[in-house]
């Protein structure tokens, strides 16, 4: 089973599709529950709530073995990807795929970057099987301004 976070989010949703298609089942933790019949239209499992509840977090880790975990930049991000990880290992789940950005450098000095690099020690530093992605650009960023 896979969890994602950000799944009604252009890169998550997307993620979320693929995965339906190839019939891999997933949940998803979403903040807004207007957007779960998004979720269930894939064959997913929606679970509404927030990172910041403990009860929840642990309920949507349970039985999974993989997470997609994709926040959006915030003040909180680091708190709240700290706080998944740290839920994942306690749930026994095996590997983390992190969305990072190519700016999370160890030389970084802006906040959102460093922030990305502190998660990622976190992560790496978990005992989690890892994956970053360090993306540069989406080409869905474009949609809205054609």
């Amino acid at each position: 089973m896979i969890l994602i976070t950000g799944a009604t989010g252009k890169t998550g949703y997307e993620v979320a599709k693929n995965l339906s298609e190839f019939s891999i089942p997933f949940k998803a933790l979403i903040r807004n529950a207007t957007k779960a019949s998004q979720i269930t239209e894939l064959g997913g499992q929606p679970i509404i709530g927030s990172i910041e509840d403990d009860d929840l977090l642990n309920q949507a880790l349970e039985g999974v073995d993989k997470t997609l975990l994709l926040l959006p930049n915030s003040e909180q991000q680091l708190s709240l990807e700290k706080r998944f990880v740290d839920a994942a290992v306690k749930a026994e789940v095996k590997h983390v795929v992190k969305m990072s950005s190519m700016e999370a450098l160890p030389e970084a000095t802006r906040t959102i970057p460093r922030m990305h690099v502190e998660s990622e020690n976190h992560i790496k530093n978990s005992g989690l099987l890892w994956t970053m992605i360090k993306p540069n650009f989406f080409m869905q960023n474009l949609l809205g301004s054609g």
